[in-house]
C-alpha cells in the first residue's frame, strides 16, 4: 500500500453485531501491520457502534479511526442492487478523492462483486484496486457439495398452535403466518434468480485482474478451492483469522461438568445429541448444558440445557460472563460446513482457552491436530453422545486431559495470533 496516508476500509453486508468479533480484529492488525495510516471505515451504523463496544470490551484502542456510516438493503430486489451500485460508487470516489486506490472490503457477496468490477471500467474508477475477504458465500462455488444427513429438527405442528391460541388472535394469526411464508417465498426466489445470473465462481473469473485480491481465513480454505479454481491466478492468499484473544484464564473447577454450546451451531445436530443423552447411562448425572446465544431451537424438554437468553441477542459482555465456568465448547457442525470458509466458533474456544467437543470437520480440524489436540472429534452424533458421556461419568479424568488440551490451546494461539495475522495481512496488502 505504499506511502498512502489513508485506508479506506468497507463492510457492504453486516449489521449490528454480525462478524463484529472478527471485523475489528482487521482493524486492530490494519493498524499494527500499518501504524502511520489514518483507517477510514464504511459500514452500517448499527454494525459501527458494535464495532466500537467490542473495542471497548476487548480494551483496543484504535488511533486515527474514522467512522462513516453507509445505508444498504440485503434483499435482492432491482431497487436495492441499484442502491448498492450507488453506495459503492460513492466508497470509490471518496477514496479516489483522498489519494487512494485501493478498498479493502471485510465481505462481499457475487452481486457486490459485478458491481464493483463494473465500476471499474469507468473512466474516474478505473485505476481502482480491491482486497476483498472471503466468507460463507466462497462456499458456492463447490458443485458437489452433498445434502446433510442429520434430521432436521421437529416442528410445532400449525394446527397445535391454533389449539393453544385464544379465538380472536386467530385471523392475525392466519394473516401474518400466510405474509411471512408469501415474503419467505418472494425473497427465496428473487435470490435464486440473481444467484443463477452472478455465480459466485463465474463472478471471481470475469474480468478478473491483478487489481483484485481475495483472503482466505484458514489454509484449509485454499487447499480445498484448488479443486474448482485456480487460486494463485486470482490472487487469494491466507491471513488467519484475526481475533483478539481474550487473557489466558484459570480452568474451572465445578463439582461437575459445564458445557455450552457458545454463538451459533447445527440446532437440529444438538437436538440429536441431547436425545441420545436423555437416555444414556449418563442420563440421571449431574451435569449442564448452556445455550450462550440467542438460537434455543431443538432443546425444549431437556432439563439440563439452560439458555440464559432465549430468543434475545446477548452481548459479548454477557457472553463472556456466561462462558467462565464452562469446560469445553461443543461445536456442532457436520463434516460438509465451512469446507470453503472459516467458522468463528473454534476461535471463540481458542480465545476463551476452552476444550472442543466436535463433529468431523474439516475447519475444526484445522485447529485440533491429532499430534496436539485440543478436545475430542468425533465421527458420528453416537460418538459424540459417547465422548459426552465418557466426561460426565469420569470428570477427573476430563480435567486431567484438559491440561493438556489448554497448552495445546496456548501453542494454537501463538501459532494464529494477531502477531501472525498482522504479518499475513501486510504482505497480501503490499
Amino acid at each position: 500500500m505504499g506511502t498512502l496516508s489513508v485506508i479506506v476500509v468497507c463492510e457492504p453486508i453486516c449489521k449490528a453485531f454480525s462478524h463484529e468479533k472478527v471485523n475489528s480484529g482487521f482493524l486492530l492488525a490494519l493498524r499494527l501491520a500499518f501504524p502511520a495510516e489514518a483507517i477510514r471505515v464504511y459500514a452500517d451504523e448499527s454494525h459501527i457502534i458494535a464495532l466500537n463496544r467490542i473495542l471497548e470490551n476487548d480494551k483496543k484502542a484504535i488511533d486515527n479511526l474514522e467512522f462513516r456510516p453507509i445505508q444498504f438493503g440485503i434483499s435482492y430486489r432491482p431497487l436495492d442492487l441499484f442502491r448498492y451500485r450507488r453506495m459503492l460508487g460513492r466508497v470509490c470516489r471518496e477514496s479516489r478523492a483522498a489519494g487512494v486506490d485501493r478498498v479493502f472490503f471485510l465481505s462481499f457477496n457475487s452481486v457486490i462483486l459485478f458491481l464493483l468490477k463494473s465500476l471499474k471500467w469507468s473512466r474516474q474508477l478505473r485505476r481502482m484496486a480491491f482486497t476483498l475477504v472471503l466468507h460463507g458465500d466462497f462456499e458456492d462455488i463447490a458443485d458437489d457439495r452433498l445434502p446433510s444427513l442429520t434430521p432436521p429438527l421437529p416442528q410445532v405442528p400449525v394446527a397445535n398452535r391454533i389449539r393453544n391460541a385464544s379465538l380472536w388472535k386467530l385471523p392475525g394469526m392466519a394473516v401474518r403466518y400466510a405474509w411471512r411464508r408469501l415474503q419467505g417465498s418472494l425473497k427465496a426466489g428473487l435470490q435464486a434468480v440473481v444467484l443463477r445470473l452472478f455465480p459466485l465462481k463465474r463472478m471471481l473469473e470475469w474480468r478478473h485482474s491483478p487489481d483484485f485480491r481475495y483472503i482466505a481465513l484458514s489454509p484449509h480454505i485454499l487447499v480445498n478451492a484448488r479443486k474448482y479454481l485456480d487460486v494463485e491466478w486470482l490472487n487469494m492468499s491466507v491471513v488467519a483469522m484475526p481475533i483478539v484473544f481474550a487473557d489466558a484464564s484459570p480452568m474451572p473447577r465445578n463439582p461437575h461438568p459445564k458445557f455450552a454450546v457458545f454463538g451459533y451451531g447445527d440446532s437440529a445436530m444438538l437436538h440429536q445429541v441431547l436425545k441420545g443423552l436423555s437416555v444414556s447411562a449418563a442420563a440421571d448425572l449431574p451435569y449442564e448444558i448452556r445455550i450462550i446465544g440467542m438460537d434455543d431451537r431443538g432443546v425444549s424438554g431437556f432439563h439440563k440445557v439452560t439458555t440464559p437468553s432465549p430468543g434475545r441477542p446477548m452481548s459479548r459482555e454477557e457472553m463472556e460472563a456466561q462462558a467462565g465456568d464452562i469446560d469445553a465448547f461443543m461445536i456442532f457442525y457436520t463434516s460438509e460446513r465451512y469446507r470453503l470458509s472459516c467458522s468463528g466458533s473454534i476461535f471463540e474456544a481458542l480465545s476463551y482457552m476452552k476444550p472442543v467437543l466436535h463433529m468431523e470437520n474439516e475447519c475444526v480440524n484445522e485447529f485440533n491436530k491429532p499430534d496436539s489436540p485440543i478436545g475430542l472429534r468425533a465421527e458420528s452424533t453416537d460418538e459424540f453422545v459417547n465422548n459426552l458421556v465418557m466426561i460426565i461419568q469420569d470428570y477427573g479424568k476430563f480435567q486431567e486431559d484438559a491440561v493438556q488440551y489448554r497448552r495445546n490451546i496456548l501453542r494454537r494461539r501463538a501459532e494464529y495470533g494477531m502477531e501472525t495475522s498482522t504479518e499475513q495481512l501486510r504482505q497480501s496488502l503490499v
